[in-house]
């Protein structure tokens, strides 16, 4: 049984069942498997019917099927995009788009075995150009039997085309690597029951995967700091870097496996949670004067949350 699934997850195998099921404009004599040096990634360049495209792909996708399964690898919709309503019409014009990114794999929702990467915008657009009976050929690029790793790599090279937010790339990067932070923020209150870290950071929206960061990393600072030596002693706070690489931030997981489970590092989140919420509360029943919107976010200001926590230890 191992090996007749072993057999049928091959690439060229998987080649063969896409185009017999998305019957693209090339033959499966013209369709090239094409490798991405850099991954090792195997892929294929093709024209589909926007109808197959709609019928059997989905955006819906998770970037850790097996572990995380809730939590989506792809952007928000941005509805009000003024870029997004211009492709909208450009569809129902009978735009042929081309760009699109996804992955052809039925080891989750198999029904959907095309998981859109790339250029979601596009497909809910073709999406509502089928309502209206208008079905051109649009450009993807198919992955066939990526792994995790090469799986984030798409995702991230394919977000690039639209300047991905650092908090996207941070978010990214941190279901990669596994619950644990996303966990830790929901249980101590800093993210709701199955919230995701932000897109991109709103006043009033999700926590980012930058600002639990800065949090964690002030707290353990501030508990370097010798007491007796505390007024000779540098105690400005850092704010954890965003969009790239944060060495600084695996360094500290290395150095204090148990982190999730640190008592006083729980108690103090959720000390700050309560602070959060409690300065939140205080501005929801003012109508007159009307606050600024800053005001009840006060206390995720970057400057206060990386300061609280490293205060937090020090008193």
């Amino acid at each position: 049984m191992t090996d007749t699934k072993q057999k049928n997850d091959r690439p060229e195998n998987l080649l063969q069942d896409f185009a017999r099921e998305f019957q693209p404009l090339e033959t499966l004599d013209q369709l090239l498997e094409l490798i991405d040096s850099r991954t090792g990634a195997r892929y294929c360049e093709c024209h589909i019917k926007g109808s197959k495209l709609v019928s059997h792909g989905t955006i819906d996708v998770p970037l850790d099927p097996e572990e995380q399964p809730d939590y989506r690898a792809n952007r928000e919709i941005v509805l009000n995009s003024s870029a997004y309503q211009t492709m909208i019409e450009d569809a129902q014009r009978g735009r042929s788009f081309s760009n699109i990114v996804g992955e052809y794999t039925k080891e989750f929702d198999p029904e959907h075995p095309l998981k859109i990467i790339g250029g979601q915008h596009r497909f809910e657009a073709i999406r509502g150009a089928l309502s209206s009976g208008i079905d051109q050929y649009h450009g993807v690029k198919v992955y066939l039997g990526l792994d995790i790793n090469q799986r984030l790599d798409v995702q991230l090279i394919s977000n690039t085309n639209i300047a991905i937010s650092g908090d996207l790339f941070d978010r990214l990067q941190e279901t990669f690597q596994g619950p644990q932070l996303r966990r830790w923020c929901q249980t101590v209150g800093l993210l709701k029951a199955g919230e995701d870290f932000a897109d991109s950071y709103e006043r009033g929206g999700p926590l980012s995967v930058k600002m639990a960061r800065t949090f964690i990393t002030n707290y353990f600072r501030g508990m370097s700091i010798d007491p007796k030596k505390f007024d000779s002693t540098d105690t400005t706070p850092t704010v954890s870097p965003s969009g790239g690489p944060d060495p600084d931030w695996e360094k500290l997981k290395t150095d204090h496996p148990k982190l999730w489970d640190d008592s006083g590092l729980l108690e103090a989140a959720k000390e700050f949670a309560a602070l959060v919420n409690a300065q939140r509360g205080a501005f929801d029943s003012l109508t007159k004067p009307r606050p600024k919107p800053d005001y009840p976010e006060k206390a995720l200001n970057m400057a206060v949350m990386s300061a609280w926590a490293f205060d937090r230890y020090c008193h």
